[in-house]
């Protein structure tokens, strides 16, 4: 028997409000100590100008996401399909951090581990920027786990 699994990527913008769902404080732990930097917080900002940018853009995101996501094998067992939500944090820099899980799929932790462990793979991205200047900004990603049967088992 074999099985097909889809991992999809939509845009952040188009599927939820970042304000009605995504609520945070707009303070964080500040980054890595780095010479000269006397701040002991920074600002993340919810709506900025122009969003974050992963490099090459929303399909070079999806690739990324496709070849390096493995579904898990329990879900795979147990032909779960969903879609999560996960919020990070992409800084100043470019840096991706403070990874959290916002809606999982249910009953499978497995999904969102597979996520999260990708999600720190990722390379740097173009910041967000507010009066063209780069700002640290929050960035929402709904990843969706879905298992499709081949034609052959449905028959």
């Amino acid at each position: 028997m074999k099985l097909l699994f889809f991992v999809c990527l939509f845009s952040s913008f188009s599927l939820f409000s970042q304000n009605e769902m995504f609520a945070e404080p707009a303070t964080a732990p500040p980054p890595p100590p780095k010479e000269n930097v006397t701040s002991t917080t920074y600002t993340i900002h919810s709506f900025v100008e122009e969003e974050a940018s992963f490099p090459g853009g929303t399909s070079a995101l999806s690739k990324f996401l496709g070849e390096n996501i493995k579904f898990p094998q329990r879900a795979f067992d147990e032909k779960i399909s969903g879609k999560l939500y996960l919020q990070f944090v992409v800084d100043h820099e470019g840096n991706v951090g403070s990874i959290k899980i916002k809606k999982p799929i249910e009953g499978c932790p497995e999904c969102s581990e597979e996520a999260i462990r990708v999600v720190k793979m990722m390379p740097k991205w173009k910041p967000a920027l507010i009066n063209q200047k780069a700002v640290s900004a929050y960035y929402n990603l709904p990843i969706s786990f879905v298992f499709v049967a081949e034609e052959s088992e449905s028959k």
